[in-house]
Parts: structure tokens; C-alpha cells; sequence
């Protein structure tokens, strides 16, 4: 569209003349004025100094999947304050994903095999580098650990924010040779509810994102594969009750179904995390003894195998003789202690002791590294004496003795075959409180029988050695009389 100016020219008129109006368009030799173009833009220049990782390196080469920590960096030995920010950049977010904490401070996570990279970049330049890798696999043995876990509305609402509770229980959810799959006792809601979460899952994502409960809770039941509804509670002031007992027993024989039907070439374990006491009950003894056994008869059953191991290594009191009666039937391993368990601190907490004795995180290093269940869970144990060392001043001026056992089935059922005759001819009263080893020594137990006891705990540690023990407890107590008397008497 051409451009029409208006020029008016003052000059001298004639008469009658009115001015001469002249329509003019520009030449194209003759472009009009314009404003002259904005100078160029500086080119962005990067601070001068040092960039350097605080810790150095930010994250160890040969860092672990499941690991986490923080790292900083800083200019000249002082945290980057600017010119301008920082941007950290992992090349492969699936092997290592990181998040801001704030200008020049990122948390990392180590997710799974491979290698990646940290970019430090400023606009967009990149200023300090770091290479990760993580461990590849090293054998095709497959693991499948069903964790169950009771959460009640005191701990943990349904509802939740996403600030990393239960959900934080396994750091990692999965690993090339490991897989966790978890069950929920929701109280709150009366429903036990089945996840699988991937590698990925970020049990703290309430905290990382701006989003509400109800969005972060949309975000973890996405991960949700069995809803039962319908979980009757307890009566008051009582552990159980016939429908408890029966409702879990039918739901967790159709999530045995499923697990059978998802990994059936996978070795299947169990672990249980809560409260605990010997009986040979199962999930707080709401599962009583008969319907615990008739579970796992289930679960083996449809698996064609028995389980590689029971793991009650955090419950307290667990290793009761009733206990290794109903689960080693169905198990080739049982790890449990015969005292209390927790109630300590480290004398100085760091988040690399954290994860170095954490059994749910190391389970997937453990596995990867042997194919011999026994070498697995005898690290797995070893675990628990490196927290005691951690542990020492707190545990010496507590006076709170500590002990984890490994117990081998396949030696139980021969130990517990003499164990039996050698109660019932003896004819000595006994509790359930009483130490299994004791009782042999004092009631006169052969040599034999001794040592069978002793092959039934085929790997222990313990803190005895940090002070005295106030009961000589060797990793079995004795059953309840009245149990007792009703099967074999």
C-alpha cells in the first residue's frame, strides 16, 4: 500500500486562489527517515575465577542407584552469589536426576544403570563438568521383595502431602536385579492397597512441586495395581478378630495370585515393616498363625517353590520358636532378632551412614553383586553391626542390647524334630520369655542337640561386646506354654 504525505506549500497566491494542494509518494531512491536500529547486545560475559564442586566430586563416579545427596558449587572457593544464575544439567536424567535446592545448591539421585554427566552452565555457557557412572548389571538373577507395611491416620492420612512417610520406606523401587512391590494396610480408608512404583517415583515430589495433597495423592495411587476394600479394624483393645484375620488372609492369597502371575521366574521374598511380637502371627497379629500359614501355603504353592526369605529383621521379638515353626515351612532364610528392636540413634547422623546401613537400599547393591541367597542375607545382617558401630556411645549409655539373626529353614526342621522330644521328656515348665539356647544348657541337652541349635543361626550380629547384657539372649525364645501344650502334649 503506497504511502500518501500531505505538503502544504506557502508561497504567493494569485487572486481567488485558495493554495495549491499537492499528493506526493515517496521515491524509492528516497526511503523516509526511521530510527536508527538498537545497538548490539553485549555478549554475556562469565564471571572470572574458579568454579569448583563443594563436595568434591559433587557425586562419587561409581555412585550406586538409590543414592542421594547435595552438592554446591562455588567461585573462588566462596558459594556462587552471582552475576546471573546457575543451571545444573544432567545428560542423562534417567541415570542421575537432579533438583534445585537454590542458586548454586542441587540435590542429585542416583535412578539407574548407565552413565551421565553433570553441566554446570552460566547463560548458557558450560563452566565445570562431572562424570557419573553407576553400576551395570552383572547377572539376570531377578528379585521380587513384597514389603507390607500397616499406616494408620496418627502417621500417615491417606490424604497426604508428599513430604516422604511410608512411601520413603524403599528408597528405590527398583533396580535391574531387585523389585520391590508394596502392600498398604490403610487404616484411615479400612482397604489394603497394592503399588508398583517405578525407578522414578518421588515420594517428596510434594515438597520439590507447588501442588496440593489431593494432587500428590492422585500421584502415588497412579501407581496403585489391587484395591481391597473393605478392611474390618480390630475391636477395641484387641490384636485381632475372626473376620481381621479371615479379610486378610483371602486378600493377601489374591495378591500372592498376582505376584505369581507378574514374576513367575522371579526368587520371592517377604518383608514386613512395623510392629512385632513372637507368635508366629503375621502384620501385627492380625493374620493369626493358622491363617499366616495358610497364606504362604498359597503363595508357595502357586509359586511352585518356597520363598528365599522371610525378613522380620525390624519388627520386635520376632525370633520365637513358634515363629520359625510357621514361616521356616515356607522359606528357605528367616531373619528376625528375639529382643526389641530400634530405640537408637547414630552418635553422629550423616545421610551417608543413613544409606550405607539402610537394608531396603542396600538389598538392590546386595543382589546385584551375588547369586548365593545365604552371601545376600548375610551382608544384609552385616548392615545392622555397622549401625551398632555408628551407634556405640548411644547404645553404651542406654545400656540397650542389640541382635539380628539369620536363620537357616532347611536346619530348623531337623533341630526342631530332637527339640521336641527333648521338651516334652524333660517336663519342665518354661515362658515365652525364656531363651531357647538357655534352656537346653540347664535342662542337660545333649551336645548334639546344642549344636543343632546352633546351626538353625547360621550368621548373627549383635553389640554384646559393647558392654554387659543384662539377659544372655542367643536369637530364639522359647514358645508360649499353652501353644505349646496344645500341639505336642
Amino acid at each position: 500500500m503506497a504511502l500518501a504525505v500531505m505538503v502544504f506549500v506557502a508561497g504567493s497566491l494569485g487572486a481567488g486562489c485558495q493554495g495549491d494542494e499537492v499528493m506526493t509518494t515517496p521515491s524509492a531512491a528516497t526511503p523516509p527517515p526511521s530510527e536508527p536500529p538498537p545497538p548490539p547486545s553485549p555478549e554475556p560475559q562469565t564471571p572470572a575465577g574458579a568454579f569448583t564442586f563443594e563436595p568434591s566430586p559433587p557425586v562419587p563416579e561409581d555412585v550406586d542407584y538409590g543414592y542421594e545427596g547435595t552438592f554446591a558449587v562455588f567461585l573462588d572457593g566462596s558459594p556462587y552469589q552471582g552475576p546471573g544464575d546457575l543451571a545444573a544439567v544432567s545428560t542423562n536424567s534417567a541415570v542421575l536426576s537432579l533438583r534445585k535446592r537454590g542458586n548454586g545448591y542441587w540435590d542429585w539421585r542416583a535412578v539407574e544403570p548407565g552413565a551421565s554427566t553433570v553441566e554446570i552452565r552460566h547463560e548458557d555457557r558450560v563452566v565445570l563438568t562431572h562424570e557419573v557412572q553407576t553400576p551395570l548389571q552383572e547377572h539376570d538373577r531377578h528379585h521380587l521383595m513384597f514389603r507390607a507395611v500397616m499406616v494408620n491416620e496418627d502417621w500417615t492420612p491417606f490424604v497426604a502431602e508428599g513430604d516422604g512417610a511410608w512411601d520413603v520406606g524403599v528408597p528405590l523401587k527398583e533396580s535391574p536385579n531387585l523389585k520391590y512391590v508394596e502392600a498398604v494396610l490403610w487404616e484411615e480408608i479400612r482397604a489394603v492397597h497394592v503399588y508398583e512404583f517405578p525407578a522414578s517415583f518421588n515420594p517428596h515430589r510434594g515438597l520439590d512441586e507447588d501442588i496440593t495433597p489431593e494432587e500428590y495423592t492422585a500421584y502415588r495411587e497412579s501407581f496403585r495395581v489391587l484395591a481391597f476394600p473393605g478392611m474390618p479394624l480390630p475391636p477395641p483393645h484387641e490384636n485381632s478378630s475372626p473376620e481381621v484375620s479371615r479379610f486378610l488372609r483371602e486378600t493377601f492369597k489374591r495378591i500372592a495370585n498376582y505376584l505369581v502371575s507378574r514374576y513367575p521366574d522371579s526368587e520371592h521374598h517377604l518383608n514386613y515393616h512395623g510392629h512385632g511380637a513372637a507368635g508366629g502371627r503375621l502384620f501385627e497379629f492380625r493374620l493369626t498363625y493358622d491363617d499366616a500359614a495358610d497364606m504362604l501355603a498359597h503363595w508357595t504353592q502357586e509359586l511352585g517353590r518356597p520363598l528365599g526369605v522371610i525378613d522380620m529383621g525390624g519388627p520386635c521379638n520376632k525370633s520365637g520358636y513358634e515363629d520359625l515353626t510357621n514361616f521356616c515351612r515356607f522359606a528357605q532364610y528367616y531373619v528376625a532378632s528375639d529382643m526389641p528392636q530400634g530405640n537408637y540413634s547414630f552418635d553422629e547422623w550423616t545421610r551417608e551412614k543413613f544409606q550405607e546401613t539402610n537394608s531396603e537400599l542396600q538389598y538392590h547393591r546386595l543382589f546385584r553383586e551375588s547369586e548365593e541367597l545365604r552371601t545376600v542375607l548375610a551382608a544384609r545382617i552385616d548392615l545392622n553391626r555397622i549401625a551398632f558401630e555408628y551407634s556405640r556411645n548411644d547404645m553404651v549409655k542406654k545400656r540397650w542390647p542389640q541382635a539380628t539373626y539369620l536363620h537357616s529353614c532347611a536346619d530348623f526342621e531337623p533341630f526342631a524334630r530332637d527339640f521336641i522330644a527333648f521338651v516334652n521328656h524333660r517336663g519342665v515348665s518354661f515362658d515365652n520369655s525364656d531363651d531357647v539356647l538357655r534352656y537346653l544348657e540347664t535342662g542337660g541337652a545333649g551336645a548334639s542337640l546344642v549344636q543343632a541349635f546352633r546351626r538353625v543361626l547360621t550368621h548373627r550380629v549383635d553389640n554384646r561386646d559393647f558392654f554387659e547384657w543384662a539377659e544372655n539372649r542367643n536369637g530364639m525364645t522359647m514358645p508360649h506354654p499353652d501353644w505349646w501344650n496344645a500341639r505336642y502334649r
